[in-house]
């Protein structure tokens, strides 16, 4: 029969009898409605929304004619609508009002495609039996009639449902049933092989769902199917994800996601966002990973993917605990399992309660946690990739429990479970536990094994990472490996080398991956050189920061309202948190460095240090710290009286009463007896504390380079009290990002001993005292060259640094807690980011930053500095001097002036006596009495 020709439009522009007469006027009233309902699922389809409102209308007409099979039919398409647009009890009510029409005409083909219909909103409801019982009865009825094709759909919608209801074996079942009703119709037979694979991850045959993803990603690249494509990648992200290959899913994550963008699918593109979120977590990124999911929760929910929402909110929940938000994390966790509950997910939920347990371990509960994932356990038998998880969580709570052989037994079960189902990074949980169990029972050669086990794990997997933020997310989130480490290092011999190393290999390890070896830096200076598309957005939004910035200064200097300041600021926020974002997405698209740095051995070390060198590293292990000394005579344990906490406590301490001094000088008011008296016995508690044991090494060292854990590098050394007297006045101190770097920064090949010395200066009202500084530099050095406020531009910046071998800038600067290496100078026609200067080409120079902050660091990664000091590190630096907290602009003048007076006048480069002269002139300030607010947040950061 030839198709009606009426258009949906124009019958829907007629008055109500109108409508009527022009369907009758076409003879076959059925033909001419299947047709305008056909139209109005496609509009469905472009649209949900309009898609309602138009199979609504397309009702009224169908109730108008009389006829119950049209009725049906009507009513089925807007069922359909209403699913899509996630009105689904309305969808529902629809629905069962089309299967009684249906049933009242006695029309099985329109009763089948009823009952087909409403099963997408039963299923969105969570009322997974009604659904399965809707797609069998529509199965049975198109096989009777010989429609192999819907009734396959009816077969597959029965395995999705099957699958929701934890029956997966079941599912399966279904599956090969209507692989064999629709044979022939490859989009169909790639949405099957898709469902398949799901199925298939739920049982843990990861091989084989592998396979049956890629077959579906095939046959939907090969029908245009982008949608489907992309929902096909990230399912095989997530399958990456579950077995532990990051790298891969993060690159799986990010294909999908531009299908998706392509698509304008906000909903899709939260429930991408969430899966990635957790392969961010696995990392370590929690803070990225937190903000993603804070992100794709809402619309998960406003969108109706309810078992979407529940998983994101798991994911949530264990992100919360690992940044220490228990009580949040805890509630976030048990409305996700009333979500799964709610569904008909019993198998997530008990999940979700496992994850619980993970919470309450993070928490320091090993009695509420190992409660908790026994539960989890006991409704997960069938279950082997949870069943291994939980195992090795549960085994984590008996060890604190003093279970050593329950411990034993449950990582022996787990490892041979995520053997059997190709779990990738279980073995690095097993190792590092195995650690703990074995050194905590004196079985230090086995705990030693285990050890070196982990770590080669662990450096493949950072290795396999691409971009700085990641690689450095690994360390923070394995962080306890090595404190463990240190910990087996102390208790087994002691083996100092052992916790040398282990300190090492916490520490400022991508900044070593970056490429100091080498004179320039960075091999690769622009990391979104072929990437038009986020690169471009990333230059928008660094020229809006900018913008931003620029309309702060005017604002401040038109003194407007501090409202109308405090919003710029927080756009300046936003605009930096967006930053990170792209980039770490950025960072997926790129391949991964494939270069591994490895730590200096203690014995390297010792064999490369010049004489009256020192280095001391300071190693964490839990709360407790121990320090290895090494110089060229060799390398030895020293105690340290002081833990973690408590020198972290008092470097805050330290901190404040530096803002309160600075606070004073900025209103004009003297700085009292009783704010240094006060200072100083702080200082003096932290530096007896945590470098007392060196007192009697001082008379043969004139350079000390400090290693300070994660969480104490933030401290200043300069001003640290140390048997009554300022570290400075004992030693030139120089605080090193890891002795691993400090070495190759010494070692690093250039020209800056053979160039001059630059000045960069852009002053204002704010930091008058800038003019001075440039002034008495010009004395210092005749020959200098000076870019003095106008001409201070960057590009005139950029331009003469390759003929200085000292560099000083002096102007305003920012840190920036929300992306540090969004951190920032004020040259004279912008404001310059870290990652600006790390493209430069420095080669080896030293370089003087004169401004607030500039030593600065994100403290969320441990042991990476992201900042400005770690940028000209990378750029070619061999050491940077740089100051831990705002600037007094005439004190800063006056130290810097002395500065420049002594390297003038000392033998040598300028660029290599600048260590002994800052600790020259800084010693000045401290015999005279000067609050170490005015000189000792300035530090030496690099080569020794």
């Amino acid at each position: 029969m030839t198709k009606p020709s009426i258009q949906l439009d124009e019958v829907l522009g007629l008055e109500g009898d109108q409508r009527i007469e022009r369907i009758r006027l076409m003879g076959d009233d059925r033909a001419t409605m299947r047709c305008l309902i056909q139209q109005a699922r496609a509009r469905t389809f472009e649209d949900p929304e309009i898609g309602v409102g138009v199979t609504l209308r397309v009702v009224e007409i169908a109730d108008a004619l009389g006829d119950d099979v049209i009725g049906a039919d009507a009513r089925a398409a807007a069922c359909h609508a209403l699913s899509y647009a996630n009105q689904t009890h309305r969808a529902i009510e629809l629905g069962r009002s089309a299967i009684r029409l249906a049933e009242r005409a006695g029309d099985e083909v329109s009763l089948a495609n009823a009952c087909l219909t409403a099963v997408q909103a039963h299923n969105l409801l969570g009322r997974r039996e009604e659904a399965l019982s809707l797609c069998l009865r529509a199965s049975t009825v198109f096989q009777k009639v010989g429609d192999r094709v819907r009734s396959g759909t009816a077969e597959m919608l029965a395995g999705v449902v099957l699958r929701a209801l934890d029956r997966a074996e079941q599912a399966l079942e279904r599956f090969d049933s209507a692989e064999r009703l629709l044979a022939g119709d490859e989009v169909l037979l790639s949405q099957l092989a898709s469902n398949r694979a799901e199925a298939l991850l739920d049982l843990g045959r990861f091989v084989r769902a592998r396979e049956s993803f890629e077959r579906a990603l095939v046959g939907f690249e090969r029908a245009g199917q982008n949608f489907s494509v992309a929902i096909v990648e990230g399912n095989l992200a997530d399958l990456a994800n579950r077995q532990g290959r990051l790298r891969e899913a993060l690159e799986l994550f990010e294909r999908a996601r531009r299908h998706f963008e392509a698509a304008d699918d906000s909903v899709e593109a939260a429930r991408l966002d969430a899966e990635a979120a957790e392969t961010l977590l696995a990392i370590g990124d929690a803070p990225e990973a937190q903000a993603r999911l804070d992100r794709a929760v809402p619309v998960l929910d406003s969108g109706g993917m309810r078992s979407e929402h529940a998983r994101a909110l798991t994911a949530l929940g264990v992100t919360l605990g690992r940044l220490g938000h228990t009580s949040r994390a805890l509630s976030t966790l048990t409305q996700a399992r009333a979500l799964y509950e709610s569904t008909g997910q019993p198998l997530e939920a008990a999940r979700a309660f496992g994850l619980t347990g993970r919470v309450l371990l993070l928490d320091k509960d090993a009695v509420g946690a190992a409660e908790a994932i026994r539960s989890a356990l006991t409704l997960t038998t069938d279950q082997p990739m949870m069943q291994a998880r939980l195992k090795v969580d549960l085994a984590e709570a008996e060890l604190r429990l003093g279970h050593e052989d329950e411990a034993e037994r449950l990582l022996e079960e787990a490892g041979l479970q995520a053997d059997s189902i190709g779990l990738a990074d279980i073995d690095l949980e097993i190792e590092s536990i195995h650690v703990q169990l074995f050194g905590q029972s004196g079985r230090y050669e086995r705990a030693l094994g285990s050890l070196r086990r982990a770590i080669s794990i662990f450096e493949a997997l950072r290795g396999s990472l691409p971009g700085d933020r990641l690689r450095a997310s690994i360390v923070n989130r394995r962080g306890t490996l090595f404190e463990d480490g240190v910990g087996l290092g102390i208790q087994a011999g002691p083996q100092r080398g052992l916790v040398f190393e282990m300190a090492e290999r916490a520490a400022a390890r991508t900044l070593l991956d970056s490429g100091l070896t080498s004179a320039d830096g960075r091999a690769d200076p622009d990391p979104e050189a072929g990437e038009a598309g986020l690169g471009s957005h990333l230059a928008e939004l660094r020229a809006e920061i900018n913008v931003l910035l620029q309309s702060i200064e005017q604002a401040h200097k038109d003194r407007r309202p501090a409202s109308t300041i405090a919003s710029f600021r927080d756009r300046v926020r936003l605009a930096e948190r967006e930053v990170v974002r792209l980039e770490t997405r950025l960072s997926s698209r790129r391949a991964a460095a494939g270069f591994v740095s490895d730590p200096v051995s203690v014995v390297a070390l010792a064999e490369a240090l010049p004489e009256r060198v020192g280095v001391f590293t300071l190693a964490s292990s839990g709360d407790r710290l121990h320090g290895v000394l090494v110089t060229a005579s060799g390398s030895e344990l020293r105690p340290i009286a002081m833990g973690h906490a408590e020198a972290s406590a008092i470097g805050a301490a330290v901190l404040m009463e530096t803002d309160r001094a600075l606070a004073r000088r900025a209103a004009g008011a003297p700085i009292s007896r009783r704010l240094t008296d006060r200072i100083s016995v702080l200082l003096s508690s932290l530096g007896d504390g945590l470098l007392g044991s060196l007192t009697d090494v001082f008379d043969g060292i004139d350079r000390l380079a400090v290693v300070m854990p994660a969480g104490l590098m933030h401290l200043p050394l300069a001003p640290l009290r140390v048997g009554g007297r300022a570290l400075v006045e004992l030693c030139a101190p120089v605080s090193a990002p890891s002795a691993t770097v400090a070495h190759a920064l010494a070692v690093r090949q250039g020209h800056a001993s053979a160039r001059g010395v630059l000045a960069v200066g852009v002053s204002d009202e704010a930091i008058p005292s800038v003019r001075l500084e440039l002034a008495d530099l010009s004395r210092a050095f005749p020959l200098a060259r000076v870019l003095r406020d106008g001409e201070a531009t960057f590009d005139a910046f950029s331009r003469a640094v390759a003929e200085a071998g000292l560099i000083h800038i002096a102007c305003h600067a920012e840190f920036s807690s929300e992306d540090a290496m969004g951190s920032r100078l004020r040259l004279a026609d912008r404001w310059v980011s870290a990652r600006q200067l790390a493209r430069l080409r420095l080669e080896g120079a030293t370089v003087v930053l004169g401004g607030c902050e500039t030593g600065r660091s994100d403290a969320r990664f441990a042991g990476e500095q992201f900042g400005m000091v770690r940028s000209l590190l990378i750029a070619g630096a061999k050491r940077t001097v740089a100051n831990l907290w705002r600037l007094d602009d005439v004190a800063s003048a006056e130290l810097f002036s002395r500065l420049y007076e002594q390297i003038a006048d000392a033998p040598g480069q300028p660029s290599d006596t600048i260590v002994q002269e800052l600790a020259h002139v800084q010693r000045h300030f401290a015999d005279h009495d000067m609050h170490p607010a005015l000189w000792g947040g300035l530090v030496v950061a690099g080569a020794w």
